[in-house]
């Protein structure tokens, strides 16, 4: 086996190790509590919903990096990706307060509307299938994400940088 072809499973390895390890906090002994328990509503278990969301990030997270880590897509490439990622988490989350809006509100009393928003949270806290906060910290990291495009600079500039780079 060649030098690529071992760090390669030894990078599937870890990510494979990683992600068990994340799905296993849902088994974890003891009583995290329901610390999102409230007038809004009662979620699952703390250990469930911290394994979900933390096993989104295992499963994304080596994405986002290969993404910003290839010379293959330029810079504005990935600020527009990240846009488009940070677009798309936040209409969720505004679909998430219309949604409660028009179905929750109508139903609870005018004691349970002064948590509207943390009816909003706990929703978005317990919404495991799709991965709305986890693309958008990842639409931030891939869009705040500076690399400069060696090809895109005046010859000179290019040869300064790559020195630079190179000393740093």
């Amino acid at each position: 086996m060649t030098k690529t072809g071992l760090r390669i499973l030894f990078v599937l390895l870890a990510w494979a190790v990683c992600l068990g390890a994340t799905l296993s906090i849902a088994n974890s002994p003891g009583d995290w509590g329901h610390s999102i328990c409230g007038a809004w509503g009662c979620g699952p278990p703390l250990q469930a919903l911290v394994s979900c969301h933390l096993s989104w990030f295992v499963v994304l997270t080596p994405l986002a990096i290969a993404l910003g880590m290839t010379n293959r897509v330029s810079g504005a490439t990935l600020h527009k990706i990240g846009a488009s990622l940070c677009i798309a988490s936040v209409a969720m989350l505004v679909a998430i307060v219309v949604h409660e809006r028009m179905t929750w509100w109508p139903l609870v009393g005018e004691w349970q509307r002064g948590f509207f928003w943390q009816r909003c949270g706990f929703y978005v806290a317990t919404m495991i299938d799709v991965p709305t906060v986890q693309l958008l910290v990842l639409g931030l990291y891939l869009f705040l994400r500076r690399r400069t495009d060696l090809s895109i600079l005046p010859e000179e500039v290019a040869e300064n940088r790559v020195g630079a780079d190179s000393v740093a």
